[in-house]
């Protein structure tokens, strides 16, 4: 795909940290007759989020090999208005390679095309005419959140300029005009001479390409909190940070206390001012099943005020009233004066939210808690009904965890792409593993999955077997003449540092060759010593 005459653009630098966010702007000035299409590409090394005139349109792209990404489809039609619109892009580069992202360079590519009633065509690209600034509301360099999740997100909104993406705003000094790098417009960012300068990595341009997103884009819609199911104080003993930064013992003692966090008459919360300036207080919602998705809140707080956002799967409020204790799975935002609204940059899987609250000077006012869920919209939409409650309950479970494992890799963790099996079955949604296909067939180490270790570092370096299943570009499995297709494990030579063993060995080994009837492509991980084949019968 070639989005010429658009080019790659970045933040005018010689080199960018990990997990910075850069900021794009730019305006464009329509006539009272709007466009009938306005549609056109877009692609950021390595997430995007864009509004038009301040609404969310999308986020992106979708996880894939850094020298074949894919550039997301995007209509703004329904968001456009007459005289003046501004595009806004907030783009986070992770630097760091994880379990759904191989490390890149950064770089923002889009291309708009606007046709009118009367034919007339205008052309809206990515060049030295945007305006970019560094977000300093995310520090440049934070630490990623643990090997499989780049980002362990802190944002300050004190730092960011409010209403930095609608027409109303006038960028000052801080803005600069884009810096337009050199790689071509139909070639990933990484392919430019902008210096990598944790990997210096350069793929070869002629063996790179952008691609169009296989995954259409995925359905979104909030979800508010079922309940407020616990609240209480927080008494630190320590800076609060040795806990959340190096899990110091000994660090705080939690307190459950219902009065700490009141419901209002109007859909809020009313957090209490402690007692002590030590002491700070939580909040913990639960929702009605788990969700993938961005989590939300609105904070009436005086500046300064922090609030952790921790996030779990499963939680027993009774056994724990603390929730930052598995993965490191938290957010930190800081409160600008009067009313703020939060919400995560990633995606994550929850089904309890805690929130922890402090430095505040005043009661603060929570409102709004929810989830913006992200779903495939799937060709058949699974439906099961029974008149057993208990079955019914545990049909219903099953398709809520087949819902969140399909992103746009199938996953069976946040961060941790697993085997499409189980939806290929259930709902017989083949994309998935063409999408797997078209990425990995080159070489080994192609597939964003947990995060490649040498051999003799752990236990559990993956190794990789080849399944070779036929896959027509209709995304639909079609029988070959002679009925079967014969399938070859990965070849030994293919796995770096492979040995043979035998099985319960710590050491990785050769698979043996394994035939199959089958219809798919798909990699499956292999443990080390044990090789796990599936088999599907297609209908």
């Amino acid at each position: 795909m070639d989005l010429t005459p658009a080019r790659w653009i970045w933040f005018p630098s010689e080199r960018t940290l990990p997990n910075t966010f850069v900021l794009f702007r730019r305006t464009l000035t329509l006539p009272e007759q709007l466009p009938v299409h306005a549609q056109g590409w877009i692609i950021a090394d390595s997430r995007y989020r864009l509004t038009v005139n301040g609404q969310r349109v999308q986020w992106g792209p979708v996880p894939a090999d850094p020298r074949y990404p894919e550039v997301d489809p995007l209509d703004i039609k329904a968001y456009l208005q007459p005289g003046e619109n501004v595009i806004g892009v907030e783009v986070l580069y992770y630097g760091y390679g994880e379990g759904t992202w191989v490390s890149g360079k950064p770089g923002l590519l889009l291309r708009l095309d606007l046709t009118y009633a009367d034919g007339r065509q205008e052309q809206l690209i990515s060049d030295q005419h945007w305006l970019s600034l560094l977000d300093r509301a995310h520090t440049p360099g934070q630490y990623k959140r643990w090997y499989l999740r780049a980002l362990q997100e802190e944002f300050d909104a004190r730092l960011q300029p409010e209403h930095w993406n609608v027409a109303e705003y006038q960028p000052d000094a801080r803005w600069l005009a884009a810096q337009v790098l050199d790689a071509a417009a139909d070639k990933p960012a990484a392919c430019g001479s902008y210096r990598d300068y944790l990997t210096d990595a350069m793929p070869e341009a002629r063996y790179s390409e952008l691609r169009s997103r296989q995954i259409p884009l995925l359905r979104e819609h909030e979800v508010p909190a079922l309940r407020l199911a616990d609240a209480g104080h927080v008494r630190w003993q320590r800076d609060p940070l040795d806990w959340f930064e190096m899990r110091t013992p000994h660090s705080f003692t939690i307190t459950r206390d219902p009065s700490a966090v009141q419901a209002q008459d109007d859909a809020s919360w009313e957090g209490s001012l402690p007692a002590e300036q030590q002491t700070a207080i939580y909040a913990t919602f639960e929702w009605e099943e788990q969700l993938v998705g961005w989590p939300y809140f609105t904070i009436d707080a005086p500046a300064g005020t922090i609030i952790e956002v921790m996030h779990q799967e499963a939680h027993d409020p009774e056994q724990t009233a603390w929730m930052d204790n598995h993965f490191y799975s938290w957010s930190r935002f800081i409160c600008r004066e009067g009313i703020n609204v939060f919400e995560a940059f990633d995606f994550e899987s929850l089904r309890w939210l805690q929130l922890h609250i402090r430095n505040m000077t005043r009661p603060v006012i929570i409102s709004r808690v929810g989830m913006r869920r992200r779903l495939y919209d799937w060709p058949q939409q699974p439906h099961i009904v029974c008149g057993e409650p208990a079955l019914q309950r545990l049909f219903n479970a099953s398709i809520n965890t087949l819902y969140n494992s399909a992103q746009e890799t199938c996953v069976d963790g946040m961060g941790v792409s697993g085997s499409s099996t189980a939806v290929m079955v259930a709902i017989k949604f083949y994309p998935f593993a063409a999408f797997w296909v078209r990425h990995s067939y080159r070489d080994v180490s192609s597939i964003p999955i947990a995060a490649a270790r040498h051999p003799m570092a752990t236990s559990w370096t993956p190794g990789r077997a080849m399944i070779a299943w036929y896959v027509s570009d209709n995304a639909r499995p079609r029988p070959q003449a002679g009925g079967q297709y014969w399938i070859t494990a990965l070849a030994l030579s293919l796995i770096p540092g492979a040995t043979t063993s035998t099985p319960g060995s710590s050491k990785m080994y050769a698979p043996p060759i394994v035939i199959l009837p089958c219809s798919l492509t798909i990699w499956i991980n292999c443990a080390p010593g044990m090789l796990m084949a599936c088999y599907l019968s297609m209908g």
